[in-house]
């Protein structure tokens, strides 16, 4: 029985969304169809520098925000947060002043949450933890600014269920960074033997949370056979699994 387990935290990509069919990985970092759409608005090229077309501003976002994200995300965890970069690094590509009103029309375009669509019996299983009075949380690495996740998750009436929404590109670290895990913990006072953690990628949800002292459950959408010296605590394979694995082992 997990008697002391008083909240569930989850992952987002292929836990609470997943991305539409057919779409390149890189898709889901940056939505590069919309740096040619931001090249047609002329509230935004009008201020482009001289000789910054559409290929230079595509190797810009590769060079200056993918590829530095990526870098830190496969080695140190350290997130560079976009929103910081996006600040330092547009004078390279535009001559006006960088204000958030600007960033705000960039990051609609660049927006990746419009590849990704809600599992359909996602408010159902929040309803039901929140029945068990359970808190709820996400935390998710993200190279855009979490702002986008966040709009995404109200646009589909679930933002309501969650107490605390982490994104790794607002406080600076990337999961498995125990310092992300442990960021959610204490926004939500509960200690890490309290919360069952559900993630998808086991590299970063499964051992992350199992290294500050979360049980763990492996939503296992993939069907992949890993091999680790640490297994989850719990495996699934659908979300909708998590609510009748719930009923088992929480002594209510």
């Amino acid at each position: 029985m997990l008697k002391e387990i008083k909240g569930v935290y989850f992952d987002f990509g292929y836990v609470i969304g997943y991305p539409i069919s057919n779409i390149d990985r890189e898709y889901l970092y940056l939505d590069w169809n919309g740096v040619k759409s931001m090249i047609e608005d002329a509230q935004i090229s009008q201020y482009l520098r001289s000789g910054v077309g559409l290929k230079e501003l595509t190797a810009f976002f590769k060079k200056e925000i993918y590829e530095v994200f990526v870098r830190h995300e496969n080695t140190d965890l350290i997130d560079p947060k976009s929103n910081t970069l996006l600040s330092e690094k547009l004078p390279l590509v535009f001559y006006c002043r960088i204000n958030e009103q600007l960033i705000n029309r960039i990051l609609a375009y660049i927006n990746t949450m419009k590849y990704m669509e809600i599992y359909e019996n996602v408010p159902e299983v929040l309803e039901s933890l929140k029945e068990k009075r359970l808190s709820i949380s996400m935390i998710s690495n993200m190279m855009l600014p979490g702002k986008l996740l966040i709009e995404k998750l109200h646009e589909n009436s679930i933002l309501h269920y969650f107490d605390t929404i982490t994104v790794s590109s607002d406080i600076g670290f990337i999961k498995p960074h125990k310092e992300i895990f442990l960021h959610t913990l204490k926004k939500d006072h509960l200690v890490a033997s309290e919360v069952l953690f559900v993630g998808d990628t086991y590299s970063q949800d499964i051992i992350g949370a199992k290294n500050v002292g979360m049980k763990t459950v492996w939503l296992n959408c993939r069907n992949e056979i890993i091999q680790q010296s640490e297994a989850a605590d719990y495996e699934i394979h659908k979300l909708e699994d998590l609510g009748k694995m719930l009923q088992c082992i929480l002594d209510y």
